[in-house]
């Protein structure tokens, strides 16, 4: 299923319709939570189709959208530096290894007649420096019927020489209106309360179970507690933070989203949020600080959250700075 950018979407489909003459590299980039790997599975999925008429995602009968559909298609490649990590029990960074690895699998013949072989690389800026090397490479003799993409909200965070061999595709966010329309359709209107949080994070709307808003909604109580912890405690939960590697990026995520929720509802912009939803964080948060506290929160959150990102920064210590300068914003009171 996608969601907006429908222009996007537009575009990639008359590069599926040629696509006997498709670039073989791609940097879907744009803000998170914009859709840009979902489309860009989409997209693979089409380049692998068997089918002649041409459908954005495949389709979905054909032996290679099946195969695809069960992770088992030899001619697409999808890495997700989270999972990695996971499995290697360390950082989200893309090992050298594995590019490696990716380069090999991209030089062989497509299994499938019609086929490209097709890699998609998430959170493309988590590949250390060796890594962009190695696809450095490849950009610069690519192997015939192949296509990388990579997929990433920080286009800053990598290497001019490799932004200049790829077609940059640009998302933007996907609107309440849109969100508000799909729900509907779907029969889910008793979520439309939650709307504001499906805006940050669209995915959650593809969660049939929606595990993933409780999720979200226990780290923003969760900051609300911390906010209000002495600077001891602070520390000691930071600490705990690090040791949950893989929930780090989405913690903090959940917590600038609560922030710049807060600063739109303080600097009177309520209607921009349900009222359900408004009167949870007026209860928890937004009455006890004031529009400075707040944007200073939000400036702080901001540069940690792109640290956390785009370096390979002592986890830790970045957090321990976060509330080291958190510190003086908390004791304010309103304006």
């Amino acid at each position: 299923m996608i969601l907006g950018n429908k222009k996007t979407e537009k575009h990639l489909l008359r590069l599926i319709e040629n696509k006997n003459n498709i670039a073989h590299a791609f940097l879907f980039s744009g803000p998170q939570n914009t859709g840009k790997s979902r489309f860009a599975i989409e997209f693979a999925k089409a380049l692998i189709c068997q089918e002649d008429k041409t459908h954005f995602g495949g389709c979905g009968r054909c032996d290679a959208c099946k195969t695809a559909l069960n992770k088992s298609n030899p001619d697409f490649i999808y890495f997700d530096p989270k999972q990695i990590g996971k499995d290697l029990g360390k950082s989200e960074n893309v090992p050298i290894e594995k590019i490696r690895e990716l380069k090999k699998t991209l030089q062989l013949k497509p299994y499938f007649e019609k086929s490209y072989k097709v890699a998609v690389i998430n959170d493309a800026h988590s590949i250390a420096q060796e890594g962009f090397n190695a696809l450095l490479k490849l950009l610069e003799e690519p192997p015939k019927k192949s296509v990388l993409v990579l997929v990433t909200p920080y286009p800053e965070a990598l290497p001019n020489t490799i932004i200049s061999r790829m077609q940059n595709i640009k998302f933007s966010k996907i609107s309440k209106e849109e969100i508000k329309k799909y729900l509907l359709d779907v029969k889910l209107d008793n979520l439309i309360e939650h709307i504001d949080y499906f805006s940050e994070n669209p995915d959650l709307l593809f969660d049939k179970n929606y595990r993933g808003l409780d999720k979200r909604k226990k780290a923003i109580d969760g900051f609300y507690e911390f906010l209000e912890m002495p600077l001891e405690k602070k520390y000691d939960h930071a600490e705990t933070l690090v040791k949950k590697e893989n929930e780090l990026s989405e913690v903090i995520d959940s917590w600038l989203f609560a922030v710049k929720k807060s600063l739109l509802l303080k600097a009177e912009r309520a209607e921009d949020f349900e009222n359900t939803s408004q009167k949870r964080i007026e209860k928890n948060y937004i009455t006890r600080y004031g529009l400075k506290d707040l944007a200073g929160m939000l400036k702080e959150l901001i540069e940690l959250n792109h640290i956390l990102k785009t370096t390979n920064v002592n986890k830790k210590i970045a957090l321990d700075t976060f509330i080291l300068k958190l510190e003086p914003h908390h004791y304010e009171h309103n304006i």
